[in-house]
């Protein structure tokens, strides 16, 4: 998403319907579209339930589960965010016992092959209460791995 400055206020956007109103399409959208597209009939949007957005993830005291060993295989990782949405979208994100970098198990965000409704990316995440790292380097480090088919695949 690019930022658009508008009225003095930022704003991040996806789309640039209501700025036709603002007659500032010809200045703008030259600079952050490579194209625009103008669709006459589309399909019905689906509605997302109260349960899609539950609101943020606890915030944890310590990083807990790094290397996915807490849970069993097949199951969410324990101590991970992931989003209740991305089921609707044919996301799986689960524990794993094929081929892990290191230990027993691992993370793994799959997708039913096939044609999907809407865009989003699969992700698991965790909230870390950063009281306790403050003045302290910090050091991240992962391993991932990607299988990719098919045309179009970005990961």
């Amino acid at each position: 998403m690019n930022p658009i400055l508008l009225a003095k206020r930022t704003f991040r956007v996806k789309t640039f319907g209501y700025l036709l109103g603002y007659g500032i399409i010809s200045n703008v959208a030259p600079q952050i579209y490579d194209a625009l597209l103008y669709v006459e009939n589309t399909t019905a949007t689906r509605l997302l339930g109260a349960h899609d957005h539950p609101g943020l993830p606890q915030i944890l005291r310590r990083p807990a589960n790094n290397g996915f060993e807490d849970n069993e295989a097949g199951k969410p990782p324990v101590d991970w965010y992931v989003r209740p949405e991305l089921g609707r979208f044919d996301f799986e994100v689960l524990t794993s016992e094929e081929r892990p970098h290191t230990g027993s198990r691992c993370a793994m965000i799959s997708r039913l092959p096939g044609r999907h409704y809407g865009e989003m990316l699969g992700s698991f995440t965790r909230r870390l209460d950063g009281a306790i790292y403050q003045g302290k380097k910090i050091r991240f480090r992962a391993a991932a791995r990607a299988e990719l088919s098919g045309e179009g695949n970005l990961s």
